[in-house]
């Protein structure tokens, strides 16, 4: 599993988000959002994510991924 970790972030979320893979599962510490903004951080980056309420999530779907 992944984590994002924003106290040393080098490149933004967005793009650290649109690095992972379908399937990929995360956790983040460090940022300014709520857990339950994650997910909607990520759509407005593309991003579908799966939360799966252990404070994890799951990439389930990337559009305009090439």
């Amino acid at each position: 599993m992944k984590n994002y970790d924003g106290s040393a972030d080098t490149i933004g979320f967005g793009k650290w988000l649109r690095q992972l893979s379908l399937g990929d599962r995360f956790t983040v510490s460090n940022i300014p959002y709520e857990l339950g903004e994650i997910p909607f951080v990520a759509i407005m980056h593309g991003i579908v994510l799966a939360d799966n309420k252990d404070s994890s999530f799951t990439v389930g779907k990337q559009y305009g991924k090439n």
